[in-house]
């Protein structure tokens, strides 16, 4: 019983800051407020506050900047599109998971984030041949002539 008071005593975790995440983001937005355009470089936030910012998000914009952000954003945008484009439900599931999990962790250093990202271009990799074949029955089409 009493892990299930912990589990669902919101008022203690918005008092305590979440574990401390309120405080770290709190402290991460200033260093970003500091370097706003180049930010301060890979890990970089850990490097002067040895503590890690618990949300891949806030870190890679801490550390890259707007630059380096908007580029994240921009994949991460690319890889929702391609994996609608795919119709495949349990990717898109997956894929939407671990973008929620990322809000909570630093994933970049673990494989776990990056076997996300190979699953998605072997399938995208997958499907493209797939359409490939499908045209090329078409005796009309020249396979040569198919680009991507």
């Amino acid at each position: 019983m009493e892990i299930l008071n912990r589990i669902f005593d919101f008022e203690e975790t918005v008092e305590t800051g979440g574990s401390g995440r309120l405080d770290i983001w709190r402290g991460a937005w200033s260093l970003f407020v500091s370097n706003p355009i180049k930010g301060l470089g890979f890990g970089g936030h850990m490097g002067r506050t040895n503590k890690v910012v618990h949300n891949m998000y806030l870190s890679t914009l801490v550390d890259t900047g707007i630059i380096g952000f908007a580029l994240f954003i921009v994949s991460i945008v690319l890889i929702l599109i391609e994996t609608i484009k795919l119709r495949n439900v349990e990717l898109f599931a997956f894929v939407t998971s671990i973008l929620v999990i990322i809000f909570f962790l630093d994933v970049h250093s673990h494989k776990y984030f990056w076997n996300v990202i190979m699953l998605i271009t072997i399938v995208r990799s997958q499907n493209y041949n797939k359409t490939k074949q499908n045209l090329c029955q078409d005796k009309t089409m020249n396979p040569e002539n198919i680009t991507s």
